[in-house]
């Protein structure tokens, strides 16, 4: 690999995943390295090791670098996601918003260590009076660069946790976290309703119990007594398990996205799998017309775009 041509190595470190690309001057991915090594597995790890909490993760990281083949001190390590919280490689303080849409003036840290010669970049996380984000920020920053909204928009971002983050032409004002995919898995597995559940494939029918979900949860003034309705369905068998098991996500995500009529623009910034979800729920519910559906590829080159727009801005 031509180290010369290299810019920075960037590492999207979450919960539950590793993704390392090596980028090149212009911007491209020369190398790419995904694993499920993610930070809550690697401080998993760490605590049974008996090892110093800061050589543990450089060790890993500098494994994970010989894997792509990077060999010069020279090339910087530019880090974002959960690596900067209490279970990650070291705890940064968040930002509060509003904070400007180019990353000038985010939390950042550089870290020295004898493990790995290069300079470290590590990126913090956002906070709001009641809220807190690691991640997705600077995956808001690549998008808005990429997309460069006319309007105000609110940036959707499904998962465990799933982020919705206001912005306007200047920077992010206002986020909210969802425990949608949290609750989901909650109570496929761990409640009263789990063996009313079977996941499947979303057909027809898998289509229109979600939909009466999402219908259900739109008149509906108590989300714990709807919930209910899954084990009555069971129970007078008037659905199977497989369309109960829609018919919670059609609950679970209209509830999530039945407040956002208020907001002029819609980036909805999802996975495969919960695309296909969030893009039926956005239909039923008639934002699809204002609603522009970002591929993932993009999503995910979205935190390379962050990342340099972050360096850019800090002497390293």
């Amino acid at each position: 690999m031509e180290m010369e041509n290299i810019k920075f190595i960037s590492i999207d470190w979450g919960t539950s995943n590793f993704r390392l690309r090596v980028v090149d001057t212009s911007l491209k991915i020369l190398s790419f390295y995904q694993s499920n090594d993610g930070v809550k597995s690697i401080y998993q790890a760490w605590k049974s090791s008996g090892q110093d909490r800061f050589e543990f993760y450089f060790n890993f990281l500098k494994q994970k670098l010989s894997i792509v083949g990077v060999n010069s001190s020279k090339v910087p390590l530019i880090i974002s996601g959960m690596a900067s919280s209490n279970i990650g490689l070291k705890e940064l303080d968040y930002k509060s918003i509003p904070i400007k849409i180019y990353g000038e003036n985010l939390v950042s840290e550089q870290i020295y260590t004898t493990i790995i010669p290069n300079p470290v970049l590590l990126i913090s996380g956002l906070k709001s009076e009641t809220d807190v984000m690691r991640g997705e920020e600077v995956q808001l920053f690549g998008l808005h660069n990429i997309l460069k909204p006319k309007n105000a928009s609110v940036f959707i971002f499904p998962g465990t946790h799933s982020k919705h983050i206001f912005c306007d032409k200047t920077g992010i004002t206002n986020f909210m976290t969802y425990m949608t995919g949290e609750l989901f898995e909650v109570i496929s597995k761990h409640s009263v309703l789990s063996n009313s559940l079977s996941h499947g494939k979303f057909d027809t029918m898998a289509k229109n119990a979600f939909e009466e979900g999402l219908g259900k949860i739109e008149i509906s003034n108590s989300l714990l007594n709807t919930l209910f309705l899954i084990r009555t369905n069971s129970l007078f068998r008037k659905k199977t398990e497989k369309e109960n098991f829609y018919f919670l996500s059609g609950l679970l995500i209209g509830e999530e996205l039945k407040n956002i009529a208020v907001v002029q623009d819609i980036k909805l910034c999802a996975g495969q799998t919960l695309s296909q979800l969030y893009e039926a729920a956005i239909k039923f519910l008639g934002l699809n017309k204002r609603t522009e559906i970002i591929d993932r590829e993009t999503v995910e080159y979205s935190a390379v775009i962050g990342q340099n727009m972050v360096l850019e801005n800090t002497a390293i």
